[in-house]
């Protein structure tokens, strides 16, 4: 089980016996998702500290080794890493959601979730504020607020 600490991001649940906490609900499989730095599009720009703008070691595109092992070809985590640099535009706000819709495409494909609202505004002039409601098969939800520029994930 994977639990969002207090800069929203992921540690794992330790129980008492010592053993990693088992999850029955989807929060992990959300969770990870939009967390796990998704291998950026040989299109994408990288952000300063990814990419080796003096011929140095090749660009660092990221992405999760366990990849290759879906025999559906799928990948997991988003993308929004590549939003941690850039300006408060909206072509970053469109962006974020576009990356945000991306990383859980897969979990409304395999029916595990019926929709995914996003709701996004600029409360402060270089802060994007982004919320979504993640609306389970079986009717549960879930809320969290996305911060792109920390890479947190807060669940509401």
């Amino acid at each position: 089980m994977l639990r969002p600490n207090e800069d929203g991001l992921l540690d794992l649940v330790i129980g008492e016996n010592g053993g990693i906490v088992q999850e029955a609900t989807f929060e992990t499989l959300i969770l990870s998702s939009l967390l796990l730095n998704r291998r950026a599009h040989e299109d994408d720009v990288l952000p300063y500290g990814f990419r080796s703008d003096a011929g140095g070691i090749a660009d660092d595109r990221q992405g999760w080794a366990g990849d290759v092992l879906d025999g559906r070809g799928r990948v997991i985590g988003s993308r929004l890493w590549l939003l941690a640099q850039e300006l408060a535009t909206e072509d970053t706000r469109l962006r974020a959601r576009e990356y945000i819709d991306e990383a859980l495409e897969w979990l409304i494909d395999d029916g595990y979730v019926s929709r995914v609202e996003i709701t996004d505004n600029w409360p402060h002039r270089n802060r994007l504020d982004l919320k979504v409601d993640v609306f389970m098969a079986g009717g549960e939800f879930l809320t969290l607020r996305v911060n792109y520029e920390t890479g947190g994930i807060y669940v509401l």
